[in-house]
């Protein structure tokens, strides 16, 4: 089955019309009919956002065929890389030649019609160049989605905390390094960490630890993931009986399912299960955090609220003082 009749079939099976659909991805009316018609393939971008809008892998968009899915990356990620390469010969092409041009005619009007001529050709390069690499990064994350394993693993050495470690990896099955949690900055009143993908470097979140004085001490906790927006656990008092310090989760639609400090939660994205989370404390001290990844398109969430959820049980146990004094 082609692409454009499984959406299509996508499409009126949840009852929107053509024109409802094109306003829910930002496109007009007439790339959704040459899509349907198959006239024309949805990119990266729009390809991740038909998945998490129909519920469905992206590679069932691409008739379940995965071979189809690397095959699409690989074109994409071509075509934006020869786009570059162009536009950057073409503006060099330009420059010359307006050059040329002001150098026969050395007047005061041909030497601003050549200064007027390499500003466009710069707004037009910085512009275009711009795009193209938001193209790559957007088949990046695509790319990175359905080729990490489902099942991650960040584990907490013996004898120290999410706190204190400069690094963490983050291991697949066979114990490959698939993500690299590293501390980015230390100061009085804080610290920051960036989530990066080993194999391509793109980032996943970069994390912050801050300190919020509310006539006492709070931490509060945030993790910002390019593309989708910020994740934040934030430590407040309730008043009762007497002061209580109580979490609160914000961001992304983002929730949790079981106890914050237990050893199973489920990690929800707008009501629907993203992953799934077990905590285990070894015998030696190390604390082991699995996490098992139901929708491949909210890894980036999972991860980033994985890691902040360390960080929560490191401020609630005290195991190193939360700040560099």
């Amino acid at each position: 089955m082609e692409i454009g009749t499984i959406i299509r079939s996508l499409r009126t099976s949840y009852g929107l019309t053509q024109q409802e659909l094109a306003h829910q991805m930002y496109v007009s009316r007439q790339t959704i009919v040459n899509w349907e018609l198959n006239k024309t393939t949805p990119d990266a971008q729009s390809l991740v956002m038909l998945a998490a809008l129909f519920r469905v892998p992206a590679d069932t968009l691409l008739s379940g065929d995965p071979s189809s899915l690397q095959t699409m990356l690989h074109q994409q990620r071509a075509t934006a890389q020869r786009v570059r390469v162009l536009l950057i010969a073409l503006a060099i092409i330009v420059c010359l030649l307006a050059t040329v041009l002001a150098a026969r005619s050395a007047s005061i009007a041909s030497v601003c019609l050549l200064l007027g001529i390499l500003a466009a050709c710069a707004l037009l390069l910085v512009g275009a160049l711009h795009a193209a690499a938001h193209h790559l990064a957007a088949t990046d994350i695509l790319r990175d989605a359905f080729a990490t394993p489902q099942d991650l693993t960040l584990m907490v050495p013996e004898g120290t905390s999410a706190l204190a470690a400069d690094a963490l990896d983050v291991v697949d099955s066979e114990q490959r390094s698939i993500f690299m949690i590293t501390n980015t900055a230390r100061y009085w009143r804080g610290k920051r960490w960036k989530i990066a993908s080993c194999a391509t470097g793109r980032t996943v979140a970069k994390v912050a630890l801050k300190q919020i004085t509310a006539g006492v001490q709070l931490p509060a906790l945030q993790a910002r993931v390019p593309g989708m927006g910020t994740i934040c656990l934030i430590n407040t008092l309730k008043t009762g009986a007497g002061l209580e310090r109580v979490w609160h989760l914000e961001g992304l639609g983002m929730s949790l399912e079981g106890a914050w400090l237990g050893d199973e939660l489920t990690l929800l994205k707008n009501n629907e299960i993203a992953a799934q989370l077990s905590i285990t404390h070894l015998s030696n001290g190390s604390a082991v955090y699995r996490l098992h990844v139901q929708n491949p398109m909210q890894l980036d969430a999972a991860l980033a609220l994985t890691f902040l959820l360390c960080l929560l049980r490191a401020c609630e146990q005290h195991v190193d003082p939360p700040m560099d004094a």
